[in-house]
Order: structure tokens, then C-alpha cells, then sequence
């Protein structure tokens, strides 16, 4: 099972009544150039204001690190008796909301057209899409080459 670093920025209920979430990948390093535009760094402790498209995150070990949504942010579903857990780094439902705001807006329909975009359905026929949520913590990150 392949692990990947995600913040939640939305939950939900589905129409079934089914929870779900959407999220924002992390990665480390340069943004492709098709994404570029569309990051959001993610910085530590810092002495000054971070800039519109940087969140804080008090103690976070990285300086490379960035989130995004490509083309949108993914919806997964959770299983019913999913419980939220204790996270070491979290972001306020402000900084979540406006996220979630900033990466939900679609493309123009020409660049969308342009860029191949399409709604990310994971499943033909809107089916769901399980995902488990484990916390990240400084000792579930890798610090060396390899860094997730």
C-alpha cells in the first residue's frame, strides 16, 4: 500500500450518508511547470509574513515542500467508524476552507480543453474510492534522500 502525504482541506457527507474528504497532495522539491501556478508552499517557523500562497506550519522540517490539486482536490471516501485522529501538524478550518476555495475553482473550459482536464472521477460510474487516514508525524517522515 503506497502512502502519500495529503491534508484534508473538506469534509463531507455523501448523499448516502457516507463521510468523505477531499485533499490536497504534498510534495517535495520543484512543482512541475504544469502546476507551477497552482502550489501552495508550505513553510516552518518564520520571522516574517508569510505570502498569499504559503501556509505555516509550526516546526515542519522541510523547506522544499509544496501542496496542490491537479486539476482539482481528489474526494475519497472513509469508512463509516473512521474517527478523526491527533494530528502534530494542522491547519485551521480558515486556511482549510480557503484552500479548499483555491484549488475546487476550475479551469476555463478552453484551457481545461487545452490542458486535457477532466473531472477526476478515480472509478467509472462514481464509484467510491476507500482511503484509511494515518497520522503525519515527524517520525513517519523520511529526512534523508528519498524524502517523501
Amino acid at each position: 500500500m503506497e502512502t502519500i502525504p495529503r491534508i484534508v482541506v473538506e469534509t463531507c457527507l455523501r448523499n448516502d450518508g457516507t463521510p468523505s474528504i477531499y485533499v490536497l497532495v504534498i510534495r517535495r522539491g520543484i512543482p512541475p511547470d504544469l502546476i507551477e501556478n497552482r502550489i501552495t508552499k508550505i513553510i516552518g517557523d518564520c520571522s516574517s509574513k508569510p505570502d498569499q500562497d504559503s501556509i505555516v506550519l509550526p516546526n515542519w522540517p522541510f523547506d522544499d515542500t509544496y501542496c496542490f490539486a491537479w486539476p482539482h482536490p481528489h474526494r475519497f471516501s472513509l469508512l463509516p467508524d473512521a474517527k478523526e485522529l491527533p494530528a502534530h501538524w494542522k491547519i485551521s478550518s480558515k486556511i482549510a476552507a480557503s484552500l479548499y476555495q483555491k484549488y475546487n475553482t476550475l479551469f476555463p473550459s478552453k484551457q481545461r480543453k487545452q490542458l486535457g482536464i477532466q473531472r477526476f472521477d478515480p472509478l467509472p460510474g462514481g464509484e467510491k474510492v476507500y482511503v484509511q487516514i494515518l497520522p503525519l508525524a515527524p517520525h513517519t517522515l523520511q529526512t534523508s534522500e528519498g524524502s517523501r
